[in-house]
């Protein structure tokens, strides 16, 4: 019985200790890109779709589009990607496992912020 209650207890603390990354909790993936979330409020634009497999790496491409100011889109990518393992390594441009991600900003038609995701393999250093 009292390794019940230790384990309940154990179970608690662990709980409360380490709560959940609500960061990025409510917010889907992105299907192509596997591991990149897709902020709330931004909807993926299918056919901007474009995945290219080279010796070196995968090529993927995806825009997404909704009506949230840049600069919170800036701020939900830069806090949540390097929790996933993106290294900031410049403005919106992450670097994982050989990989570098790029994100592109910019305002479109009835004021949405449109972005494009990138992925790219790494450069081979010489």
């Amino acid at each position: 019985m009292d390794f019940m209650k230790n384990l309940l207890f154990l179970s608690f603390a662990i709980t409360f200790y380490f709560p959940p990354n609500i960061v990025y909790s409510q917010s889907a993936f992105i299907s192509i890109l596997n591991d990149v979330p897709l902020m709330s409020g931004l909807k993926i634009q299918k056919q901007t779709a474009l995945i290219f497999d080279t010796p070196s790496g995968r090529i993927v491409e995806v825009a997404a589009v909704g009506k949230i100011p840049l600069l919170k889109v800036r701020e939900f990518y830069a806090d949540t990607l390097p929790q996933l393992g993106w290294r900031d390594v410049g403005k919106n441009i992450f670097l994982r496992d050989k990989e570098i991600l790029s994100i592109n900003l910019s305002i479109i038609v009835n004021r949405n912020t449109r972005i494009k995701f990138s992925i790219t393999p790494e450069p081979i250093k010489p």
